[in-house]
Parts: C-alpha cells; structure tokens; sequence
C-alpha cells in the first residue's frame, strides 16, 4: 500500500469513526491507534504498530519537506488581485481607508514568494 495513503487513512479517514463509534475507555481518540481494545487486539502491547506509523509518518515529513506544498507564487498572484476588488468596494461605499501596509506586506509575500518557488509570481511581460 502507498505510504501516502496509509499516513492518511491512519490520521484522517479513520479518526473520524472512532468518535464514539466503537467501545473505548474513554469517549474519544485522536487516532485510530489511540485506544486499548486497538493496542491489545491489533496493535500488539510491545508498540509495533505505534513504532511503524512513526516510521511512515517521518518518511512523510520528509517527502513533503523536499517538495513544493503549496505554491506560493500563485498564490501571490491572488493577493495582488483581491485588495484590487476590496478597493472598489471601499470606494463605492465612499470610505477612506489607508491601503498600503496591506499593499506593502503583499508585495514582500510576491518577493519571498519567488525566492523560494520555480515560478515568478509577477509574469513576466516580455
């Protein structure tokens, strides 16, 4: 099974039946490994299981720290486009309100954007 899919199934997925969907000592867990029927029926007492989802979910964290996760510069993109239309807005409900630290810490988001990203997020005009 892909390693992505056990990390997610493991955290997400089967999470969210063990909310007072099975018997427990307590109401809740945060994991599917979190209870004691599971350690004493599956899981087996010594943490094997324990000791493999941590093994996945490092293997995880590093596959996701050597790829791009969100792409900023697109996404800097979108910033420069919304205080545009939240302009229009002001102006239309004949407000005055100053606009350029946001102006300014979204420009530095675009330029930190584009330090660590393939592509700019300023498109080229040539």
């Amino acid at each position: 099974m892909n390693n992505d899919l056990v990390t997610c199934l493991q955290a997400s997925v089967l999470s969210g039946t063990l909310f007072g969907l099975t018997y427990a000592s307590y109401v809740t867990y945060h994991t599917s490994m979190g209870s004691l029927h599971y350690t004493e029926t599956q899981g087996g007492l010594h943490y094997a299981s324990y000791a493999s989802m941590a093994k996945l979910w490092g293997l995880q964290g590093l596959r996701l720290a050597n790829d791009v996760v969100i792409d900023f510069s697109s996404y800097a993109i979108l910033m420069q486009q919304g205080p545009k239309q939240l302009v229009e807005f002001i102006a239309s409900a004949e407000l005055e309100v100053e606009l350029s630290k946001l102006f300014a810490a979204i420009g530095k988001f675009g330029v930190n954007a584009d330090a660590f990203q393939v592509f700019p997020s300023v498109p080229s005009t040539s």
